[in-house]
């Protein structure tokens, strides 16, 4: 986005060179207008560097705004044709690089945090498992009661509604007594058999699907002075990038006026590269501070 808008500025930045000629340059054909495009006033080359930075600030704002919205793929009537996994559809469409991913990245997050940074079943294994059944043992208690009752009345609900209340009472504390260690050996199982029985990847990545706008919600939040800077240097880096095209427009300008048609959109699609590449490059390297030329270097993310 940001390579295509610089080379459209800088087209039209031609076409308003060319327009700077008197009636009788208008007249001429356009090999006759190149050639007299030295002519060029000095205050037009003085344009470059902040048309550059106007649109290096202008295309990054959009370019954050086209990564986190929208949440589902617009139009919603091109949505069938939506590249799996992608932003974009083939019929044309988007939807935001991050609710596009949620999923995947949900999954990449669960990988990265099982099997390299913690141990899910080792965690499990600091679970007191008699500790926690007589924690829950009142509800427990209720829960097993709430159960018998509703097992009774439906599978056997003649027998039950003639037994006589102390009987049913019986019952109910026999059942309970029973239940008393069941919870345990569930917890006591479910530690023995932790990936068997909890899906980890899947609970999180369909709970990331299912709230995306809180997955753009985090992104916003946590990197809320990253993506600030990304927005600022599109003017900082576009500015110095766009003097750097003055000069070297000015020269080529008076030397060989007829490379300008080309070597503007040439020098737009270059800046808006660079103009991205370095700012990711700042926010996420080095990784460790390092000091360069007496200035300490971090990257912004880091």
């Amino acid at each position: 986005v940001t390579m295509c808008a610089f080379a459209a500025a800088s087209v039209a930045f031609a076409a308003a060179r060319a327009g700077d000629g008197t009636t009788t340059t208008r007249a001429l054909s356009s090999r006759k207008l190149l050639a007299t495009a030295s002519s060029t006033p000095l205050w037009t080359y003085g344009i470059i560097p902040f048309v550059a930075a106007a649109v290096g600030w202008g295309t990054n704002v959009l370019a954050l705004r086209m990564t986190f919205f929208p949440l589902e793929f617009f139009p919603q009537c091109l949505a069938f044709a939506q590249v799996r996994g992608q932003p974009f559809g083939l019929l044309g469409g988007w939807q935001g690089i991050i609710p596009s991913k949620a999923g995947e990245m949900a999954g990449i997050l669960v990988e990265l945090m099982t099997k390299k940074l913690i141990n899910v079943k080792e965690i499990f294994s600091y679970i007191d498992s008699k500790k926690i059944s007589s924690i829950m043992r009142d509800e427990m208690t209720e829960v097993t009661e709430e159960m018998f009752e509703t097992v009774m009345t439906r599978e056997a609900q003649t027998f039950w509604e003639t037994l006589p209340t102390p009987v049913k009472e019986q019952m109910i504390q026999q059942a309970i007594k029973q239940s008393s260690g069941l919870l345990e050996h569930i917890i006591l199982d479910l530690k023995e058999n932790i990936y068997e029985v909890l899906d980890l990847r899947s609970m999180v990545v369909n709970l990331a699907l299912s709230n995306k706008d809180k997955v753009v919600k985090m992104f916003r939040e946590v990197g809320a002075k990253e993506f600030k800077f990304i927005e600022r240097s599109g003017i900082y880096f576009g500015f110095i990038f766009g003097l750097m095209q003055m000069v070297v427009f000015y020269f080529t300008d008076k030397h060989a006026p007829s490379s300008g048609i080309w070597l503007l959109p040439l020098f737009g699609f270059m800046v808006g590269y660079l103009t991205n590449w370095v700012a990711l490059k700042v926010i996420f390297s080095p990784i460790e501070p390092k000091v360069v030329c007496g200035f300490k270097m971090h990257g912004v993310f880091m």
